[in-house]
């Protein structure tokens, strides 16, 4: 294995799974993400060991039998009790997006040259090895999200939904993004943001007409100073910054300009909030877990795609 003379690149090669964790703790992730990472690394390197092999010297083919392991084996660190309990397709599937990461801090630290688990994942979804389609929620075709879309008539709903649709967030991410967070290059959004003095974010601030979604929140965690009630899933990686198409921003210029004032105890002012009207002209709060079932489950309910009673 060529450590070259790079000494940052040799202290990561001696413990590389211990350095990637140290990572995730300064950059604040929380500490059920990061034990998380632990214990599919901790697996993954015990496996790597019986090989005789070591976690920065890889390739395709240790991933590929990684996933025969995880799929057949008792897995002590992962808890697997027997080949009769074995891991579910999208938790196989999450734990080797787990891997992904961590090659891709890899990299990024030029400790390795490629991601050999962000590639053979994609195949193995290619190949339908890892299945993670649900037969209960049958796909609409693009014609029909378009009719769909074209029935909202609320700005509220119709933000909301596009937001979901436009950047494949899960509701998590779209209830935790705080204007700061949101980029949108049109004077009347910098209009909004100069009155609620808000600064953008690093991620965005020189990315006109982006969004950037956090990931890893913990619910219950406090996040800008103030306690999320909803968690985030939205898969490994630190965050991510979408762009904005014209057909989303526009439909966010037109919720922002018909929404309240948020209350003046949200610092972070959520780009989403609990209701479309203050209460008694105390300004409104993010939107919360009932507002958003009732959003959700009254317009699909009313349109034909949901039945009262179903579930989630």
């Amino acid at each position: 294995m060529d450590t070259g003379n790079d000494n940052n690149i040799i202290d990561i090669k001696r413990n590389a799974p211990d350095k990637f964790l140290q990572e995730l703790n300064e950059i604040n992730r929380s500490k059920s993400t990061r034990n998380r990472y632990k214990s599919i690394l901790t697996e993954f390197v015990a496996f790597l060991n019986n090989m005789g092999e070591h976690p920065c010297n890889i390739t395709d083919e240790h991933i590929k039998k990684f996933n025969t392991h995880l799929k057949q084996e008792t897995s002590q660190f992962l808890e697997i009790e027997s080949t009769t309990n074995r891991l579910r397709d999208s938790t196989r599937a999450a734990h080797l997006s787990l891997l992904s990461a961590f090659y891709a801090w890899l990299k990024g630290e030029n400790v390795v040259q490629d991601n050999p688990a962000r590639r053979v994942l994609s195949r193995l979804k290619e190949s339908e090895d890892i299945n993670i389609e649900d037969e209960d929620r049958p796909p609409h075709e693009l014609e029909e999200m378009r009719a769909f879309v074209n029935w909202l008539n609320s700005p509220f709903h119709r933000a909301w939904f596009m937001f979901l649709l436009k950047t494949g967030s899960r509701r998590g991410g779209a209830v935790n993004v705080d204007l700061r967070d949101l980029h949108i290059d049109h004077p009347v959004y910098e209009h909004l943001l100069d009155k609620y003095d808000v600064t953008l974010t690093k991620h965005v601030a020189n990315k006109p007409d982006s969004v950037h979604i956090m990931n890893d929140i913990s619910e219950g965690e406090v996040v800008r100073g103030e306690e999320r009630w909803c968690g985030i899933k939205e898969g490994v990686e630190v965050g991510r910054t979408v762009p904005l198409d014209s057909e989303l921003k526009t439909v966010l210029l037109e919720y922002l300009l018909a929404r309240p004032d948020p209350k003046s105890s949200q610092p972070c002012h959520p780009l989403f909030f609990r209701a479309n009207r203050p209460n008694h002209g105390t300004g409104s709060e993010r939107i919360g877990e009932a507002t958003i079932d009732k959003v959700l489950f009254g317009a699909l309910e009313e349109y034909g795609w949901y039945e009262s009673g179903a579930g989630k």
